[in-house]
């Protein structure tokens, strides 16, 4: 990693605390939503849920948002939407309740 993405990174994670405050991460913290989200029998709402916020803290942000680079190397951020969650949610049964 060179110095200049280096002095970038700790920018975004700086105004990301700023924001929020620090968030009480342990260092499993990511691996723990995981393996909810790999869970394809697990329910679909803490399926969702560990998503969007692997995809918010993950990426130092508020929202559910992917981090890329245009074809010129600029840093974009694209919101994700639930047709994204979707995608990366295979296997998905919804909970729905039954009347009996």
């Amino acid at each position: 990693m060179s110095g200049a993405s280096g002095c970038s990174r700790e920018r975004r994670f700086d105004a990301y605390y700023t924001r929020i405050g620090r968030p009480p991460f342990a260092p499993d913290y990511f691996a723990n939503l995981v393996a909810v989200m790999a869970d394809p029998g697990g329910c679909a709402n803490h399926r969702v849920l560990a998503w969007a916020i692997y995809r918010a803290s993950g990426n130092q942000n508020e929202f559910a948002i992917y981090l890329g680079s245009d074809c010129h190397g600029r840093r974009e951020e694209i919101a994700l939407t639930q047709a994204d969650c979707a995608l990366e949610l295979p296997g998905s049964k919804p909970d729905i309740p039954s009347n009996g």
